[in-house]
Parts: C-alpha cells; sequence; structure tokens
C-alpha cells in the first residue's frame, strides 16, 4: 500500500508538472494583465425601451467598481431624440464625480457632444466611427468620409482640452448591410485615427460574426499598417457564440485591453438578432484560468450581473455569471436550511429566485426572449422595480392590487376588453373626456392592452405574456381563467416561479366558491356591517367599497410574501384572496369574545363598545370631533380641562373597566362641553390635555389640510386628454425606495401595440391581421 500511495503522488506531480511546462509553452506571449473596460452603462443600456432610472444606473456602477472594475463606459452624450436612455447623462457624471479613483469614458458624436461631457466632468471620451458607408449613413446620417473628418475634429479638440480620447470602430468585421468588410480597409481607419490622437483603438464586432481567424487576422493588418498591437482593444458580440473564442484569439495576437458587459448586456438596433456585448463574467472566468490578472472579484462581477438582468427581467447572458451566481444561490440555500433546522425564522437568501428560475425555463421561452426583448424595465427605482405582473379583471379589488404593486415600481400591463375597457372607467362621476377621474387613479402607472379573451390567438398572447412575466394578479370569478387555458395549473411547467394572485368574492374553493362576489355583499358576510351603525337600526354601509380595497392591498401583501418564498425556493405559487376574508381579517377580538365569553359585538353608533370615552361630539359649530380619551390618563386630564376635577378624581372612573360600566354617565360631560364650543376651540382645548382628537374631514377639507400636504398626500396628475388634477399618493411611505405615480390611467388600449411588438415580437402585419380577426382592440395610443 506505501508503494501504491507514493507511485501515485509521484503520477500526479509529474502530470502536473507537464501540465505547467505545456500551459507556459501554450501561454507565451499572452499578456500577464489585461484592461477590462465594462459598457453596459452606456451600450449594454441604451437600447432598453423603457428609461432605466439613473439610481439604478449609478448602483451599477457601483457594484461595478466594489467588484474591482475600475474602467467603464459610463454613458452617452448624444441626442436625447436619437438616444433617450442617456438623456441623463449629466445626472449619471454628477453621480461617480467624487470617485476619483474610478476611469470613466463617455461616448461623444462630436464636438458638441465633447464639450458637454467635458462640462460634466468627463476625463475620457470614446469617439465613434464605422469602417463602412453605410453604417456611417445609418448610425450617424452622414458619409464614411464626413464622418472619419468629424472624428478628427474631435479627437484635435479633444487634444486641446487635455481629454484623453479612444476611438470605437462599428462593423469592423462583417457589416450587416454590406457584408464582410475589406481587412485593409479597416486596417487603413484604424491607422488614421491612431495617428491623430486616439490612445486605444477599439475594433467591434458590431453584429457577432466574426471568428477567431478574422480576428487574428485583422490585428495582424492594423499591426502591419503602423498601429501598435498595445494601442487595440477588442469589442465583440456573442450573436453566433464565438465571444470568447474571439477574445481569446486576440489575447494571443497580444490584445491587453477588451471591451465587454456584465450580464451579457447589450445588442444592436441595426441588426435584429444580434446578441448583447461580450459577457464580462465570462471573459474574467477564462482569464483566471489561464493566470491572467485583471483586479477583478469574479464572485461579486458574477452577482453584479445576476442582479443587473434581473432589474431589467432580461435572461442573464453570462453562462459563467449564471453558474457562478447559482453555485452561491445553492451554498447560501444550504445555510437556510441549516438554519431553519435551527428554527431560525428567517433564512434569508441574497439571489432573486426568478433569475435562477428562468434559468430553467423551456428554450422555447428563451428564444422568445431573446427574440423579443422586454422593455418591462425598472420604470422607476422603487421596490418592486423588474418585476412585470401581468392584471385582469375589473372594477376594484384585483386592479387596486395591481395599483400598489404598479406604484412601488412593477410593470403592471393590465388587460382590458376591447372597445370601452374596464367598467371602472365609467363608474360613479365622469369627467368631461368621458372617464372617471377614479378610473384615472385606479389605473396609474400602468400599461393598458385591449385583448379578446374569447379568441385563440388573445388567449395566446396571454399565456406567452404570462409565460415571461413574475406575477398574474386576476379577479374573474374562479374557473374563468381555466376556460381560456390560463389557470395556474396551465403555467407549473411552463413558469413554475409565477406567482398567481387570484381574487374573488368568496375564495377558490368550499360551497360559496361560484358565488357572485361585490364588496355589498361581502362585507356583510365578514362581519363588518353588522357592527357598522346604530343599536336597533338598520346596518350602515360607508359610501365606499372598503371590502374591495381591504382585499386589493392583502393581496399585494401575499404577493410579496409569495415573492419572497420564491427568493427562497425558486417556486411560485397561488395567493387566494376572498373579498369576505379581507373583511373578516379585520374584525378584531369578535371571534375571540364570542368564542372564550359568549359575547356578541354589538353596533355601537359613534362610539366603541368596550372602550369608554371613545366618541363623536357635534361642536357648537354643527362640525364634528373625534375624541380618543380611554386612556386612564388621559381621561383624567381632560375630565380636568373641562372643569370636572371631581370625575378626574372618582375612584369608579379610574380604569376602563370602570368607565365601561358608567359609560353614560362618563360620555355626558364630554358631549355637553365639545357641544359649546367651535370645532377650532375643542380640538385646541382637547390638544392642551394632551387628548387624542381630531376633525372629521370630506375631500375639500383633507385637500387643505397643511398636515396632508407636508406628507405628500396628493399627486398632480394630467390625463391623456389634458385634464389635470391631483389623485392620492399610495402608502405605505418608503424612505429608501419611495413609490409614485409616473402616469395616470392611460386611455384603453394605449400600449395594446407597445406591448405586442416588444414584449411578444409581433411585426405590425401580425398586429394589424389580429385587430382585424378582433384577437385584440383597433384602439390607438
Amino acid at each position: 500500500p506505501m508503494l501504491r500511495t507514493a507511485w501515485r503522488d509521484l503520477r500526479a506531480e509529474f502530470a502536473n508538472s507537464s501540465i505547467r511546462r505545456i500551459g507556459q509553452r501554450s501561454l507565451s506571449g499572452i499578456p500577464a494583465r489585461v484592461k477590462i473596460t465594462d459598457v453596459s452603462p452606456r451600450d449594454g443600456l441604451q437600447n432598453e425601451k423603457l428609461l432605466v432610472p439613473v439610481a439604478t444606473k449609478l448602483e451599477l456602477i457601483r457594484r461595478l467598481r466594489v467588484a474591482g472594475v475600475k474602467h467603464v463606459e459610463a454613458t452617452a452624450f448624444v441626442s436625447p431624440k436619437a438616444v433617450p436612455q442617456m438623456a441623463d447623462a449629466k445626472e449619471v457624471m454628477a453621480g461617480i464625480a467624487s470617485d476619483v479613483d474610478g476611469a470613466y469614458t463617455c461616448l461623444v458624436p462630436n464636438v458638441k457632444g465633447m464639450d458637454a461631457a467635458l462640462a460634466a466632468g468627463a476625463k475620457e471620451v470614446t469617439v465613434l466611427a464605422a469602417a463602412t458607408e453605410t453604417m456611417s449613413q445609418r448610425n450617424t446620417r452622414c458619409s464614411l468620409d464626413e464622418a472619419l473628418n468629424r472624428s478628427s475634429a474631435i479627437l484635435a479638440a479633444a487634444r486641446e482640452r487635455n481629454l484623453k480620447a479612444r476611438c470605437a470602430v462599428a462593423v469592423s468585421f462583417v457589416c450587416p448591410w454590406e457584408g464582410k468588410v475589406p481587412i485593409d480597409q479597416v486596417a487603413r481607419i484604424c491607422k488614421r485615427i491612431y495617428d491623430e490622437g486616439a490612445y486605444e483603438l477599439g475594433i467591434c464586432d458590431t453584429i457577432g460574426r466574426a471568428t477567431p481567424d478574422h480576428v487574428t487576422e485583422l490585428i495582424d493588418a492594423c499591426v502591419a499598417a503602423g498601429v501598435p498591437v498595445e494601442a487595440l482593444a477588442l469589442h465583440v458580440h456573442d450573436t453566433y457564440g464565438q465571444a470568447n473564442a474571439n477574445m481569446l484569439a486576440g489575447l494571443h495576437k497580444g490584445i491587453a485591453s477588451f471591451d465587454v458587459a456584465v450580464g451579457g448586456l447589450g445588442g444592436c438596433p441595426f441588426a435584429p438578432g444580434a446578441a448583447g456585448n461580450a459577457a464580462a463574467e465570462d471573459l474574467i472566468f477564462a482569464l483566471q484560468g489561464l493566470g491572467v490578472e485583471t483586479g477583478i472579484d469574479l464572485d461579486m462581477l458574477a452577482d453584479t450581473g445576476a442582479w443587473i438582468t434581473r432589474e431589467l427581467q432580461r435572461p442573464n447572458g453570462s453562462r459563467a455569471g449564471t453558474a457562478i451566481a447559482g453555485a452561491a444561490q445553492r451554498g447560501r440555500q444550504t445555510e437556510a436550511q441549516v438554519r431553519r433546522r435551527a428554527a431560525t425564522p428567517r433564512p434569508g437568501t441574497a439571489v432573486h429566485g426568478g433569475a435562477a428560475q428562468r434559468g430553467r425555463q423551456t428554450e422555447a421561452q428563451a428564444r422568445r426572449r431573446a427574440a423579443a426583448p422586454r422593455p418591462g424595465t425598472a420604470v422607476h427605482g422603487g421596490p418592486l422595480a423588474g418585476y412585470r405582473v401581468v392584471e385582469l379583471g375589473a372594477f376594484l379589488a384585483g386592479p387596486f392590487c395591481g395599483t400598489t404593486l404598479a406604484y412601488f415600481g412593477a410593470d403592471v400591463i393590465k388587460i382590458e376588453p376591447p372597445g370601452s375597457g374596464d367598467p371602472i372607467r365609467r363608474w360613479r362621476q365622469l369627467a368631461e373626456d368621458g372617464t372617471a377621474p377614479w378610473a384615472r387613479s385606479l389605473l396609474r402607472n400602468k400599461r393598458s392592452v385591449t385583448v379578446n379573451l374569447k379568441h385563440p390567438e388573445g388567449q395566446k398572447a396571454i399565456k406567452d405574456l404570462i409565460a415571461s412575466s413574475d406575477v398574474v394578479v386576476e379577479n374573474f370569478r374562479p374557473g374563468v381563467m381555466e376556460k381560456f387555458g390560463l389557470g395556474p395549473d396551465d403555467f407549473k411547467e411552463l413558469n413554475p416561479g409565477l406567482v398567481y394572485c387570484r381574487v374573488s368574492g368568496y375564495g377558490q374553493d368550499g360551497p360559496y366558491r361560484d358565488r357572485p362576489g361585490f364588496a355589498s355583499a361581502t362585507e356583510g358576510e365578514g362581519g363588518f356591517r353588522f357592527v357598522n351603525g346604530f343599536p336597533g337600526q338598520s346596518p350602515v354601509r360607508p359610501n365606499l367599497s372598503l371590502g374591495d380595497s381591504l382585499a386589493g392591498v392583502q393581496a399585494a401583501l401575499g404577493v410579496m410574501m409569495a415573492l419572497l418564498h420564491r427568493t427562497n425556493t425558486y417556486k411560485g405559487q397561488v395567493v387566494d384572496m376572498a373579498l369576505y376574508e379581507a373583511v373578516y381579517n379585520m374584525m378584531e377580538g369578535v371571534i375571540p369574545d364570542y368564542t372564550a365569553l359568549g359575547v356578541i359585538r354589538q353596533p355601537s353608533g359613534t362610539t366603541v363598545s368596550g372602550i369608554v370615552p371613545t366618541m363623536t361630539c357635534t361642536t357648537k359649530d354643527g362640525k364634528y370631533v373625534v375624541v380618543g380619551a380611554n386612556a386612564d390618563p388621559i381621561f383624567k386630564r381632560v375630565m380636568e380641562k373641562l372643569g370636572r376635577p371631581d370625575m378626574a378624581n372618582d375612584d369608579r372612573f379610574k380604569d376602563n373597566a370602570g368607565r365601561v360600566k358608567h359609560q353614560a354617565e362618563v360620555e355626558k360631560p364630554i358631549t355637553d362641553w365639545i357641544a359649546s364650543l367651535t370645532q377650532q376651540e375643542a380640538l385646541k382645548a382637547l390638544a392642551e390635555a394632551g387628548c387624542p382628537a381630531g376633525p372629521i374631514y370630506d375631500a375639500a377639507d383633507m385637500l387643505n389640510d397643511p398636515h396632508f400636504q407636508a406628507r405628500g398626500m396628493f399627486e398632480d396628475v394630467e390625463t391623456p386628454t389634458g385634464l389635470r388634477f391631483k389623485i392620492p399618493a399610495i402608502l405605505p411611505k418608503l424612505s429608501e425606495s419611495p413609490g409614485s405615480t409616473l402616469w395616470c390611467g392611460p386611455e384603453v388600449g394605449a400600449h395594446t401595440h407597445q406591448v405586442l411588438s416588444e414584449y411578444l415580437g409581433y411585426d405590425d402585419a401580425l398586429i394589424e391581421r389580429l385587430r382585424a380577426e378582433k384577437a385584440f382592440g383597433l384602439e390607438q395610443p
């Protein structure tokens, strides 16, 4: 056994030394250290359909820097009309101004853009050039010669202003219109730009068609033309899966600078189907295996890629990043399981389950995602930014859940019937444009899409949309979604991470499941109506649909808990919210009092039974004041304030139990005292006594109250029809990731074309055909 062990160790040592010798031979000439420029904040994001918040861009940059990425292409100073995503360039530059150790570059198309970058604090710019006539015409609307002269002017101006300048030469390998670009043509352009002062030249495989031998030939041609290999950088895309092979080919030719994007973000607007930039994680993984230094922490970089692709609701374009994030997640899950076994209540994992879940989706889904990039990005920096919600149903309960999610950042797609849309648009008072202002509030931040759910093509579109979404919120009667082929079971294989929220009158099971359920009925069965009113009179209904609103809020809470569960388990689930149960959930001690004491709580008018004194009093000027003097020391102070020290010190009233026994005797002096004062006098006196009290407000009172105003309880909106008014803010208030109203309820079907084309990849001809077949509405934005 000892001999066998010694022989095994000797063989291992021999094998390792042989591998080292082979490695040294095969890797001779490879740079020991390379420069990595992450272009994701600019090139990775600029083609996103919806605006990515500045906060998200700055967080992306911050994470890259923490991972050790020194060189970052932060933004572009271009026309906001041409590239709306870069309209916030000044804000992004302001956000990174304090990072003196970072090396940031900005893309500029002309001298004007360069001056704007300089004014914003840029120390380096990237000049854009092209290698073909057609690309120049398409991208910069000028001839190739004019574009090169423009680049020359920028480089000259940069020298005068002491700005470092690099250049990116688009379509250096293959042009989507002209095909393979002559190598000598690219080499001449690179030599000219190098001679004019660019310290670095990025030869770009813009549409991802290059191969390793092509890369080798172009590098050789550029060097032969007089461009030092040290001045060349490689910027490739991964459309044909050749990105890493091409970069390694460049590495073997001495290239020591690479442009990449975390998570493989990006694309090319001039080449439909072109994949994103080479994934930073994939390159760093390969370089680490070769022993090449980058100064980048791969695990932190992979975590950044997982985060930003989740924020943008895109699949992670890095295979290495996906694997590393998955391995880290599994490690954290193991820890979480151990903690759960130790009875620790919160397992606390860090990787979003949806990202991992999407990694397990079907190949068909992956193709749909690649073919139809999702514009449902983080429309603002709320805590739900990056989550997509499909809302089906009408009126209030389900839609109020969707409103809450949309207010805090979720991308909510509201499915409405063609024509008049959700009936809530025509309920209660109507504005001059024929739409209820209430509906504009309830439909805020949502994309309206009109779909005929009875049409097979309409059902197919919704199914495809749900297949790549995080949440469904529906409030049809139980069984309706199943008839459309859109029930939860229809997505168990297609989207196992789906959170499916169902809001109905009586829930998805039980003997009452098939009853129609409006708040008017369910508020009674949930117990609210019985306790609301005056003894001996018919129960009173407030002039609100409380059951619907309560169900909507609790459904949103259920969605959040289900998403948190998915983060820990990768599994979706059904959230079953019944209106009567939402009301029942508010019934405090009604059931315990009955089951333990045999007491059925009764209506008590303006008071609360068992808590004395809590009451509503009428003032001298005909207004109302709510008095809450039910705590023992408060009651004593109020009695002294109104001139009844005898009651303040009466042992019969020293605690709540005694006051309940003598409720009428306790309440009468307070009622008489308040009746002798105006509302403002009463509120002032009660405040001086340290007693909780307040007026009863109508809408005008709330709007004029300075506290409401200071707390931001109203938001100004303008409808697509030009009407302006205020709508209420949605609560709660969050200090770090507050919600906001980005737009009020849109017109019916305003986003139908956008969602079908940009989310599902339908072309115009298909959309028009299906509209003609009445699968979708004819409404236009």
